[in-house]
């Protein structure tokens, strides 16, 4: 805190020097909240820039990106929907079949063409 020192006895415009009032000392408390709030906004911006889109999304800017400006690109392997639909299917079966196995028989193809068990 900064108060002037009292005016010259000889009631001038009052124009000495200042003195140095000590007191609590909040110079870390404004640095941290400083720090904070750069911080912040610097999570944020990169949620927006970055972040706020899927990463096959990101994938696929990119690639845009660097075939507009003419660079190598490497490969993406992408699945097909129908590969996809199929990976999908085969875990989907394999987590109801784990708990089936123990309580029923399993009846394959070739037993069902045959018309035995």
């Amino acid at each position: 805190i900064i108060a002037p020192d009292e005016p010259p006895p000889g009631g001038g415009d009052g124009g000495g020097r200042t003195k140095y009032i000590r007191g609590e000392d909040y110079t870390p408390i404004v640095i941290g909240l400083i720090a904070g709030i750069i911080a912040l906004v610097a999570v944020f911006g990169a949620y927006q820039k970055h972040f706020k889109y899927p990463p096959m999304v990101r994938k696929i800017r990119k690639l845009k990106k660097k075939i507009r400006k003419g660079k190598k690109t490497k490969p993406i392997l992408l699945h097909r929907r129908e590969e996809l639909m199929k990976i999908n299917f085969k875990k989907l079966t394999d987590q109801a079949l784990e708990g089936e196995l123990l309580k029923t028989e399993i009846i394959s193809k070739e037993s069902i063409k045959k018309g035995g068990k």
